[in-house]
């Protein structure tokens, strides 16, 4: 229902070197015409999660059934995809936001022991960073603009997805 956040989300991640609209997936949890409006004014594909069972569910696990419906369905509408990157809405993109992605994700092939990728610091504040190109590593999954490979999601996570707490449960060993 944050279709403001959404529109400004939506023009900066289209001023993103390399971002092809087609490749572009928005999966709302229930109906907003409001957002429905943005997503078509930007002619972008739209998958709609019916929460209608989960009426009088919490909001953890509301999120985390909105989390699995939205995987498994962007892994089933790019049935070619390696691996998706997700975003909320209401983040601001960095100009190189595909490429960063693009550089560090062959990562993910030769360190069985990397999760995932993560465009997100806590800690990458000015005055915070005193190097700019360097990747950390963190034990701690940040959330926020993150890679997931495929083969990670459906052989390993889509099976095991938690009822509430999603993300308490990717941080936990």
């Amino acid at each position: 229902n944050r279709a403001n956040l959404l529109k400004t989300t939506l023009a900066s991640l289209f001023s993103v070197r390399g971002i092809v609209r087609e490749n572009v997936l928005v999966l709302q949890d229930g109906k907003n015409r409001e957002v429905e409006a943005v997503v078509r004014d930007h002619n972008l594909q739209l998958v709609q999660h019916d929460p209608s069972q989960l009426r009088y569910a919490d909001g953890a696990t509301r999120i985390a059934k909105h989390y699995k419906y939205s995987l498994t369905a962007a892994f089933d509408h790019f049935p070619l995809a390696p691996a998706i990157i997700i975003v909320e809405d209401d983040l601001l993109f960095s100009p190189d936001f595909l490429d960063y992605f693009e550089q560090v994700a062959p990562i993910l092939d030769v360190d069985a022991t990397s999760f995932l990728v993560s465009a997100w610091s806590d800690n990458g504040y000015k005055g915070k960073v005193d190097d700019p190109y360097a990747l950390r590593r963190t034990e701690f999954f940040p959330g926020l603009g993150w890679l997931l490979p495929r083969k990670l999601y459906k052989q390993e996570l889509e099976d095991k997805w938690p009822s509430e707490h999603w993300d308490h449960w990717l941080r936990s060993y």
